[in-house]
């Protein structure tokens, strides 16, 4: 099967989670869109959607990519039109998958004192905070603490 109209059920559902903040939110899941991404969620054993939308270009160009979300979701062909309509980037790579929110409720209690966190408050730009979250990475800090009214995190 393959999707071919921007009007498909499906792929208005993923576009809603690439626009609105508040679907994102209610529905618990966010978009994630590149073969990279993609592999580092299944990896990381985030629970993903039931599909995944892939172009046939992307299914020859990133086999072992296709093939670890094989194992977690069912892949459906898409059109380079209909992946060009729901990609948030100028040069899209042809997988997009939604992903569940993290938990967001965190027990302080249950931290363990002896780990480094970044504690984030009411920031609004998401550059800001992405850069702090690539620095934290890259200085091997264990976790992000998002409190307040901060950007949308899982904004593409």
């Amino acid at each position: 099967m393959e999707i071919t109209s921007k009007q498909n059920t499906y792929i208005k559902e993923y576009r809603k989670l690439v626009e609105q903040r508040k679907y994102r939110r209610q529905s618990g899941f966010f978009a994630c869109e590149g073969a990279k991404l993609a592999a580092e969620a299944i990896n990381s054993g985030c629970e993903t959607g039931e599909l995944a939308f892939v172009t046939a270009n992307a299914a020859q160009k990133y086999p072992d990519v296709i093939n670890l979300l094989s194992e977690k979701c069912r892949i459906v062909t898409i059109s380079e039109e209909v992946a060009d309509s729901i990609s948030d980037t100028k040069s899209p790579q042809g997988i997009f998958i939604t992903v569940r929110h993290l938990d967001k409720i965190l027990n302080l209690s249950t931290i363990d004192n002896s780990r480094q966190f970044i504690i984030l408050e009411n920031l609004q730009d998401m550059g800001n905070i992405g850069t702090i979250i690539r620095s934290c990475d890259a200085f091997s800090i264990d976790g992000v603490i998002i409190v307040g009214e901060c950007a949308d995190v899982f904004a593409p």
